[in-house]
C-alpha cells in the first residue's frame, strides 16, 4: 500500500505541480525525481513519473551509510531515511541515480533555516525573498537531504534552465527543534552569529 499510495497519489501531484509549471515555461522538461529512500515509499512517485515523462530517478542516502553506493554501512543524523537496507518495495531496477548527502550539510541548513540569525542573513545579505524564507520551516533533515541532492544532481549532469527537478520536503522542521538545540551546542557553544551565517551558507 505504501508503493501504491505514492504511485497513484503522490506521482500524479507532482505530474499536476510540473503541469502547471510547464504552462508557464513551455518546453520545460521533468528531468529528474529525487527523493531520500526510508520506506521507499515516495520513490513510487517517481516510477510514475518516468512512465509519463521519461525523468530519470535519483534516490538519495547519507554518505555515512552508503548502502546503495558502496555496500557499505554507518550511522548518520539525516532522520527518516532509514540506513542499513534497501526496502523490499524499492523497485531498484528503475533507479537510475544513488547521490550521497551528507548528514553535516542537512544539519547545518536545519540551523541556518530556523534560527533567526540565519533567517536574517537569507534576507538582508543574499537578498532571499522574506516569504520563501519564512517557508523554510516546512523543511526538516531529509527535506533539506533532498534539495542538496537535487542540487548535486543538477550540477553533476550539467541541467539548464530548461530541466526541472521534482523533490519533496518530507518533514517539517518543527520535529527538529531538541537535535537544532544539540548542533548549535556541538558547533557554535560561544553563539551563532552571521559570519557563522554566511559559512554555512557558504559551504552547504
Amino acid at each position: 500500500s505504501n508503493y501504491l499510495i505514492h504511485y497513484h497519489c503522490t506521482g500524479r501531484a507532482l505530474d499536476r505541480v510540473f503541469e502547471h509549471l510547464r504552462r508557464n515555461e513551455p518546453g520545460l522538461r521533468l528531468s529528474v525525481f529525487v527523493a531520500a529512500t526510508g520506506s521507499a515509499g515516495t520513490l513510487a512517485a517517481g516510477d510514475y513519473l518516468k512512465s509519463l515523462h521519461g525523468t530519470k530517478i535519483a534516490a538519495v542516502e547519507a554518505v555515512e551509510c552508503p548502502t546503495m553506493l558502496y555496500n557499505g554501512y554507518g550511522e548518520h543524523n539525516i532522520q527518516g531515511i532509514g540506513d542499513k537496507h534497501i526496502p523490499l518495495i524499492h523497485n531498484v531496477m528503475n533507479t537510475d541515480l544513488v547521490v550521497g548527502v551528507s548528514d553535516r550539510g542537512s544539519d547545518a541548513l536545519n540551523l541556518l533555516f530556523n534560527d533567526s540569525v540565519g533567517r536574517d542573513y537569507l534576507i538582508k545579505r543574499r537578498n532571499i525573498a522574506p516569504a520563501l524564507v519564512k517557508a523554510l520551516v516546512n523543511i526538516g533533515l531529509s527535506g533539506n537531504a533532498n534539495i542538496i541532492a537535487a542540487i548535486k544532481i543538477a550540477k553533476r549532469l550539467e541541467l539548464g534552465t530548461s530541466d526541472a527537478i521534482v523533490t519533496v520536503a518530507t518533514d517539517g522542521a518543527a520535529l527538529y527543534d531538541s537535535e537544532r538545540k544539540s548542533y548549535l551546542g556541538r558547533h557554535y557553544p560561544g553563539g551563532f552569529d552571521e559570519v557563522h551565517a554566511g559559512e554555512i551558507f557558504g559551504h552547504h
